[in-house]
């Protein structure tokens, strides 16, 4: 893989040369970029994770649509009697890590496309 570093522009200091202000105090912002070449086997790997991240980011996101849509009522309509399923906790981010050892012992099915997710394949740090 080829990397290549960029310096950004001083910003604030060239706007203050082309007013013709002094640039005493003046924050001087340094930002790097980063361009990378990858091989073709670097890019079918990356694409790889980044389809695995994005429905694992999708599934979470609509596990809290669900539940939000599941257990949400009026305040202004709430019935002394009513009969609901069995609640269950309200999904954060660490109940649904909890999920992931589960998810990477098996290929996942993604449900409208057929398509089988290999969690494994994924470092340990990146979900």
């Amino acid at each position: 893989m080829y990397v290549k570093t960029y310096l950004g522009r001083l910003q604030r200091s060239k706007l203050n040369a082309r007013r013709g202000k002094s640039n005493k105090g003046a924050i001087m912002l340094l930002n790097y970029q980063y361009r990378v070449y990858p091989e073709t086997s670097q890019k079918s790997l990356l694409n790889s994770w980044l389809r695995v991240a994005q429905y694992w980011y999708n599934w979470q996101l609509g596990d809290r649509f669900d539940w939000w849509e599941k257990n949400r009522s009026a305040v202004n309509s709430c019935r002394l009697i009513c009969h609901t399923s069995d609640l269950r906790d309200n999904p954060t981010r660490y109940s649904q890590q909890g999920l992931l050892p589960g998810l990477k012992k098996d290929l996942q099915r993604v449900g409208h496309s057929g398509e089988l997710l290999d969690f494994s394949l994924l470092p340990a740090n990146t979900l």
